[in-house]
């Protein structure tokens, strides 16, 4: 629980000065001041102490400083203590006339029992202490008598001055002043520095050490709190976590190159982005929602009791409009953010239901925020829209992240265009990823897998969107209704190259695509097998004047109760146009139920792939487990490479895209099939892997 206490004013002493302050309702009156000196270094903290009542109100709290702090020792009488330690209550006031004793033990070179006798109990055992300490950094742990070391939940309010790079370590250090490793912030002082940099107007560099932090406003009166407080980017403003605890200085070139180092880049291990296993005891740096510090591992994708999240912030991170690609978040873990407000009644409840660990939001009019999230694990978070993240007229540059096991879907693009570059999108309930209203993505070496939903579109759902997959893998993703890869209803176009869509399951239509209502597909060298439909379209289902190209591709194995491999409603067909394609089953090319064969397509019925899965047997879908690399002269050199190597440009290759991929000639033709190997070797292949 948050105690909001009135500013505390410095009480000064020539050696160590302690002000404790009750968080009690009591009368105010003026603080007198004992003693007299320079405040050279000072920190207000939260800290929780629970007087033992048995035992005449003793309470112990251990101080852990960076140094010895001179003269004080365990020989200390109580009457000199006085002079250092001066205790008050909420108010202000005195209340020395409570306190029977008071002794300090030295436990070693720099950690301290400060013992109280007779506190008093004001039922939450949450006390304010300001520490100031000449010629001695504030104290880097707290704790009381019988609990585990923490890091000081800071709330001075003093101004950080305007510096070039800030720093901040998990208990922070010296001067605490964030100017360099050896005088970085806290854990719970990261939200003052980026409140600070965002009000520079000029570039940043924020470094940020290994451990939790968590969006508490101890800053600015004005900003959000509760709830409401997020770690909010800034144009200008670079973040950078994965720096170990314990560093000197400034970090140099090298120190961000070995930084780098520490993420997965290429998909393996856990994820694109991820913190590679050796490193993570040390390096890994969290920015957290559990303001209270008690959800204790919650699995919000299994659990169905969420009260221990009641007290999180909504958002994680936040970026608002107008945040450009000068904002860059880079290297940190994004968890337990909840937005699940169950009111409407203000601007801030409904956006409180959206984006649990990103929401990047922009207003009709502005401009849209499109920063740069690089290395990042946004996992445990959850939200009516968005559990992972939301992007409402945004456009983020995703580069080297994975999405996992949130609630409320991976991710939300409404009016949005995120370019997604070695993603990893697994385990999320809600479906993988959710598009609405006109967004355009740009999916390149993107991995969406075992997403679940009750709905539509366990992988993807689109309405009304524009997509652009290369290099993506959808595999055993679930939908109770239809789409159990991918979800498309109502003028989506989507352009496929390179592309595996396997294992997945429908409950009733589409358990690899589902189409509805003027989609276009245009798919290339795209394998979609082993999926299930418990109804029609075990591969594809097709409905309402759809249209598809299909070429250089292969449906095979796939199974449904009507229609395993392709089902094409023909209440108002569409047209679906097949060129040097391959498709399960046998007797010749069947024109009615899968369309038109303009070259070179063929009707195969034993199985082309190494270690295909027979979804209707033991192995059946959902599963992202298979081998769909050809196994033998099916589909070997049988391809076109006019056209792999011709197509046209998507019309969603802006400018902003060409930045990242360049041109979309030279982007094509640069391009692996799906396993990293080289896609033509003479004559292309069908499918989405070339035989090597």
């Amino acid at each position: 629980m948050h105690v909001k206490l009135k500013r505390v004013k410095k009480i000064v002493f020539s050696g160590l000065a302690l002000v404790v302050l009750a968080a009690a309702a009591f009368a105010s009156c003026e603080v007198i001041a004992a003693g007299s000196g320079v405040n050279q270094n000072s920190e207000t903290v939260w800290i929780r102490l629970v007087p033992d009542k048995a035992a005449n109100g003793k309470a112990k709290l251990g101080l852990d400083f960076s140094k010895a702090i001179p003269g004080l020792t365990n020989d200390t009488p109580t009457a000199d203590l006085r002079a250092l330690f001066t205790f008050t209550n909420g108010g202000g006031c005195p209340t020395a006339e409570y306190i029977t004793a008071l002794s300090i033990t030295k436990d070693s070179e720099a950690v301290y029992t400060l013992t109280v006798q007779n506190v008093p109990d004001n039922g939450q055992g949450i006390v304010l202490v300001t520490i100031t300490t000449p010629g001695v950094a504030p104290p880097t742990r707290a704790w009381s008598l019988d609990g585990e070391p923490e890091p000081l939940w800071s709330h001075n309010k003093e101004p950080l001055a305007e510096l070039p790079e800030y720093y901040a370590s998990n208990y922070g250090a010296g001067l605490r002043d964030g100017s360099n490793w050896d005088n970085a912030v806290n854990n719970k002082k990261l939200y003052d520095v980026l409140v600070k940099a965002a009000d520079r107007g000029s570039a940043v560099k924020v470094y940020v050490a290994a451990g939790t932090y968590i969006p508490w406003n101890t800053h600015s009166d004005d900003a959000p709190t509760g709830h409401a407080a997020s770690f909010t980017l800034a144009s200008n403003v670079a973040v950078y976590g994965g720096f170990a605890n314990g560093l000197s200085g400034t970090v140099s070139a090298t120190d961000q190159s070995a930084r780098a180092g520490r993420f997965n880049t290429d998909g393996s291990g856990a994820g694109y982005g991820t913190i590679k296993p050796e490193f993570a005891a040390t390096y890994e740096t969290i920015l957290s929602g559990d303001l209270n510090g008690d959800d204790n591992g919650i699995d919000v994708t299994t659990a169905t009791d969420f009260t221990v999240m009641d007290n999180n912030a909504y958002h994680v991170v936040t970026i608002p409009e107008g945040t450009n690609s000068t904002a860059k978040l880079d290297g940190f873990t994004i968890k337990c953010g909840n937005a699940a407000s169950e009111t409407f009644e203000t601007e801030e409840d409904v956006m409180g239901m959206l984006g649990g660990g990103i929401l990047s939001c922009n207003s009709l009019n502005g401009t849209p925020p499109s920063p740069v999230l690089t290395n990042l694990t946004i996992t445990g978070n959850q939200g009516s829209g968005g559990g992972g993240m939301y992007n409402y007229r945004s456009a983020p540059a995703i580069t080297n992240v994975t999405i996992v096991g949130n609630r409320g879907c991976g991710m939300f693009n409404v009016q949005s265009s995120p370019i997604l570059t070695n993603v990893l999108i697994a385990g999320n309930q809600g479906s993988g990823i959710v598009n609405r209203a006109s967004s355009s993505l740009i999916l390149t070496n993107v991995d969406i897998i075992d997403n679940q939903t009750t709905a539509k579109g366990g992988g993807i759902y689109n309405d009304g969107c524009k997509l652009v997959l290369t290099n993506v893998t959808i595999a055993g993703n679930t939908a109770e209704d239809h789409g159990g890869g991918i979800y498309n209803f109502y003028y989506d176009t989507l352009v496929l190259t390179n592309v595996l869509i396997a294992g997945n399951q429908a409950g009733d239509k589409g358990g690899g695509i589902y189409n509805n209502a003027h989609d276009k597909l245009v798919l290339t060298n795209v394998t979609i097998a082993g999926n299930k439909a418990g109804a029609s379209g075990g591969g594809m289902c097709n409905e309402n004047l759809w249209e598809s190209d299909i070429r250089n591709s292969i449906v095979w194995g796939n199974t449904a109760s009507s229609g395993a491999n392709v089902y094409n409603d023909i209440t108002y067909p569409g047209t679906s146009t097949w060129t040097n394609s391959l498709v399960e089953g046998s007797g010749g090319w069947d024109t009615v139920n899968w369309g038109t064969n303009t070259a070179a397509s063929i009707a195969v019925s034993d199985s082309p792939f190494e270690g295909w899965i027979d979804p209707s047997t033991g192995g059946w879908a959902p599963t992202s487990a298979a081998n769909y690399q050809l196994s033998g002269a099916a589909g070997v050199n049988v391809g076109s490479n006019s056209l792999y190597d011709g197509q046209s440009a998507p019309s969603t290759w802006t400018d902003a895209v060409i930045a990242i991929h360049g041109a979309w000639t030279n982007f094509l033709s640069a391009l692996k099939d799906l396993d990293g190997a080289p896609r033509k070797k003479g004559i292309i292949d069908m499918g989405a892997y070339e035989r090597q």
